[in-house]
């Protein structure tokens, strides 16, 4: 599993600061508006929250991981960067 590097300045934004910053990255990158359940999904994947979304086909579900993305630090050749951790299957177990 790797970690992924959030800018200092998207956690520092407060979280209207960073509802807009996602808004204006989907309008940039999609040439239209995000709706409002994408837009509190990226920022809860950028506060580091677990996020679960049903919504029905066409809704735009595929557009939340790629703003996700689009705002993660990235180093000069574009790779997302981030710690790696490392986690042995066998620690786990097998409990059932």
């Amino acid at each position: 599993m790797v970690g992924v590097a959030v800018p200092q300045a998207l956690e520092m934004a407060s979280d209207t600061e960073l509802k807009k910053t996602i808004s204006q990255s989907g309008l940039t990158k999609y040439g239209q508006e995000c709706k409002k359940l994408q837009v509190e999904s990226v920022l809860s994947l950028l506060r580091g929250k677990n996020t679960f979304i049903l919504a029905a086909t066409g809704f735009g579900k595929s557009r939340i991981p790629e703003l996700y993305l689009n705002l993660l630090t990235k180093d000069r050749l574009g790779n997302i960067t981030g710690d790696r951790c490392d986690h042995s299957t066998e620690s786990l177990g097998r409990h059932w």
